[in-house]
């Protein structure tokens, strides 16, 4: 192989990276299923090289799991896989608020608002596609705020992970007035200014969420 296709290669990877990994999350490839090299490169009508390399990405980000001699599949959603990256996100949405308690302006303080607002509306209409919208919303305009590069880099990659667990966190749309509840006491919190309350209103929101993904999967596996 040339070097100078070295960066089309990895252009393409990409390309078909973010693809699957859309495929994975919106159900149209479920989990557990195999993904051999041949499969996928007669689905993007590209050569073996930057399948190879998208399924290195994807292994690397946590959709599919690498099988000697066998190609890839699709990573089955397990509870040690559901803690850790709960666990993460309560670090991550704690700090978050914490550092952004004294830097939102009125203006993210009426986006904030319009949030909630928002997501009740999608309570009434049982609009689910906007109530993951709205959460998602939610939480980056926090992040983004305290202007941290690397904080919100590893908080979109922890994101696109999370989106795998919405069905199970949100499809229960009895327990969608405990999200709004959760955002409500976090944005309480801010907008008094108060840090280690928006912290702690953080790192609940995120066990809670945690708690019913547990609680969907022990169901499913009933």
């Amino acid at each position: 192989m040339g070097t100078q296709q070295i960066p089309e290669i990895l252009q393409i990877a990409r390309r078909i990276t973010d693809v699957t990994r859309e495929k994975i999350l919106d159900g149209e490839i479920e989990e557990g299923q195999r993904l051999t090299e041949s499969f996928l490169a007669d689905m993007f009508g590209v050569s073996r090289s930057p399948i190879r390399e998208a399924l290195r990405m994807l292994a690397h980000e946590g959709f599919v799991e690498l099988l000697p001699y066998r190609g890839a599949r699709v990573s089955v959603i397990r509870l040690k896989n559901v803690h850790e990256h709960y666990q993460l996100k309560a670090m991550l949405d704690g700090y978050g608020c914490y550092a952004a308690a004294q830097k939102l302006t009125e203006e993210d303080f009426a986006t904030l608002a319009n949030n909630i607002e928002e997501s009740r509306c999608y309570i009434e209409e049982g609009d689910f596609e906007g109530m993951v919208s709205a959460n998602t919303a939610f939480h980056s305009l926090i992040i983004e705020s305290i202007d941290n590069s690397l904080l919100s880099q590893y908080y979109n990659s922890i994101s696109q992970n999370l989106r795998r667990y919405a069905e199970l966190s949100l499809g229960n749309i009895d327990r969608w007035g405990d999200v709004i509840d959760g955002h409500k006491a976090i944005y309480d919190a801010l907008l008094n200014k108060d840090a280690v309350g928006a912290f702690e209103a953080a790192n609940k929101h995120a066990f809670e969420a945690m708690d019913r993904v547990t609680h969907q999967i022990g169901k499913k596996n009933k």
